[in-house]
């Protein structure tokens, strides 16, 4: 178990890399990251109690900063929870994630992107999002989306291989730069995103 439960916040970068036997992460209270968070390489991870994080930045300083923020990559998560997380500065990824069925990001009010990937991901919510840069899916078994207030994606909206009958999860979106729907081979129709102009 990784618990970093009494760490003080907020702190500047966490990475949890290569630990191929690690099976929980704790992070207690842990509220504030001041640059980025990453878990990768961790196949074993079955659990990640990350209830009490608010905020996460991105520096922009370093060589290596790609203005990713939050980073959760090929581990053995079922569900990703993250009930408090309301700003990220810049991107949030989850990718490669063979086991993942569920991303729920319920508070989330400000990201710069969203990308999300994932062979047996049944269900993306980020119900309070409103505007983003970017938002890129490709989820061929995802049944449920939940980005109800997203209203403006400004460069482009891009959902693939997905099981969704209707786009209603999008039902407040008003502006995309670039919309590309593809492999969505039981939707029935877009009156989900009658507000889009």
């Amino acid at each position: 178990i990784m618990d970093l439960a009494r760490r003080a916040v907020p702190f500047d970068r966490g990475a949890l890399l290569l630990l191929p036997a690690l099976e929980t992460v704790e992070l207690g209270s842990l509220r504030e990251v001041a640059d980025e968070f990453s878990i990768w390489l961790a196949p074993q991870l079955r659990s990640a109690q990350i209830q009490s994080l608010t905020t996460l930045g991105v520096d922009g300083d370093g060589p290596f900063d790609l203005g990713t923020s939050l980073d959760i990559s090929q581990t053995g998560l079922s569900e990703l929870d993250i009930p408090a997380l309301t700003d990220v500065e810049g991107d949030i990824l989850v990718l490669s994630n063979p086991d993942l069925l569920a991303v729920r990001l319920p508070a989330l009010a400000q990201a710069i992107g969203l990308r999300v990937d994932g062979d047996q991901l049944e269900e993306l919510s980020a119900p309070a999002l409103e505007e983003a840069d970017q938002i890129d899916v490709r989820a061929p078994q995802l049944t449920t989306l939940a980005l109800d207030n997203l209203r403006t994606v400004r460069t482009a909206l891009s959902l693939a291989d997905a099981q969704l009958t209707d786009l209603s999860g999008l039902r407040s979106i008003r502006s995309a730069a670039l919309l590309r729907l593809s492999n969505l081979d039981q939707l029935r129709d877009l009156t989900g995103m009658s507000e889009l102009s």
